[in-house]
This record gives structure tokens, sequence and C-alpha cells, in this order.
């Protein structure tokens, strides 16, 4: 997730469609969000961070829960994104489609 910045960094830095960059800010937020709760629930794994949690041993689960429903939903903006506003996307060239070889006329000579 956080190498995936990177080039959604690069992305977010060349949007200029004004209904595109407040979906790319929700999509940023809650991935950072998440980034850090995942960061928090592995922190709280360790022995270090147990002693924090003594009294709620079911603290990085719970956690954990929530960081993928935020994975979620920063897919689902990532959708929205990429199939919907067609950021990253590079437009193809239409080109009409061949025949099939059984449609295709063969004259003789």
């Amino acid at each position: 997730m956080a190498v995936a910045a990177i080039p959604g960094l690069i992305d977010w830095l060349t949007l200029t469609d004004p209904k595109v960059v407040p979906v790319a800010n929700w999509h940023a937020r809650v991935n950072i969000i998440t980034l850090l709760i995942f960061v928090a629930s592995f922190y709280l794994r360790t022995t270090s961070g147990a002693t924090w949690i003594a009294g709620l041993p079911m603290a990085p689960v719970i956690l954990s829960i929530i960081g993928v429903i935020g994975l979620g939903i920063a897919g689902w903006l990532g959708g929205e994104l990429v199939f919907r506003h067609g950021v990253a996307v590079r437009a193809q060239a239409e080109t009409a489609p061949e025949k099939p070889e059984a449609h295709r006329h063969i004259r003789a000579a």
C-alpha cells in the first residue's frame, strides 16, 4: 500500500478536472488513515505494544477489521477514479474490428 503511494501521488499532482480532485483527495485520506490503522495494529501485536493494551487483547484484531473496511472504501474510490473519471488511463484509438475469416470474400482469379 505504501509503495502504491508514489504513482498515486504522481497522478494526484497531475489532476486538473475539478470533479475528480475531491474524489482523489478522499481516496488519499482514506488510504493514509488506513495505513496508520494497520501500523497501529501491527505495533500493538508486538511485545512493547502489547503493554499498552493489557486490558484489551482484541484491540489489534478490531483495528485490522477497521483497516480492511478502510481498504474497501479506498479501493472503491480508486475504482471511481479509474473507471468513472479515467484517471491514469490512456485512451486508445478506435480501430475498425477485423472481419472474421468466414465473412471475408475471397476472389479467385
